[in-house]
């Protein structure tokens, strides 16, 4: 229980930090001062506030952060502070797309939309946990290594009950990173099936 909530708390302190940074991620600032204010950053979400830190209310209001949100947090904070990404950016693309494909096959189905309830097949479905290693297997062979990173982190802690949940979704996704993941890859898919623009008066054949 100690160690679930530990990784939770770090999992909001992440988020916290990541947001406070994010309005001066484009200043040219040395890498000791992007270290210094990320570090500031997670101190201020350990801040006490009516005996309560700053991320025991965001763990309230919003649950456990998922790992792939962890991780994309982690590297977040990393490229603030470095200057250098830890995944290519095509990567981090193709997590977000894969993403936001689980999180339309979740929500409207654990919503009650259909009969069909896809939250169920986290409690240890053997449907989900094929699907899960093929996925994986296939990134892989891809070399997608954020891809395999996060479902063999999320799956290894599943299996040690690092969170509160005892389904495998809230490992893998969150509604955080769902929202984050959507609204990011619409743009992209409205992009690649718009249709091209007709030529001018002035083309030729």
């Amino acid at each position: 229980m100690l160690l679930t909530s530990v990784l939770s708390l770090l999992g909001h302190a992440l988020l916290v930090a990541a947001l406070l940074t994010w309005p001066v991620r484009q200043r040219n600032w040395p890498r000791g001062w992007r270290a210094a204010a990320a570090g500031a950053a997670v101190a201020v979400a350990f801040v006490p506030y009516d005996g309560v830190p700053v991320v025991g209310y965001l763990r309230g209001a919003i649950g456990d952060l998922s790992i792939t949100s962890l991780l994309l947090l982690a590297a977040s904070l990393f490229y603030f502070m470095t200057g250098r990404p830890l995944f290519p950016p095509h990567e981090r693309r193709i997590l977000l797309v894969a993403v936001a494909v689980a999180a339309l096959l979740l929500y409207p189905f654990a919503l009650g939309l259909t009969y069909f309830d896809s939250y169920s097949l986290g409690f240890g479905s053997y449907l989900m946990i094929t699907a899960l290693l093929l996925l994986t297997l296939v990134a892989w062979l891809a070399r997608l290594w954020l891809v395999v990173l996060c479902a063999v982190a999320a799956c290894v802690a599943y299996m040690a009950g690092l969170l509160e949940s005892n389904n495998l979704w809230d490992y893998l996704i969150d509604p955080l990173v769902s929202v984050y993941a959507l609204f990011v890859t619409v743009p992209w898919v409205m992009a690649a099936i718009r249709p091209p623009r007709a030529g001018g008066a002035g083309d030729t054949c």
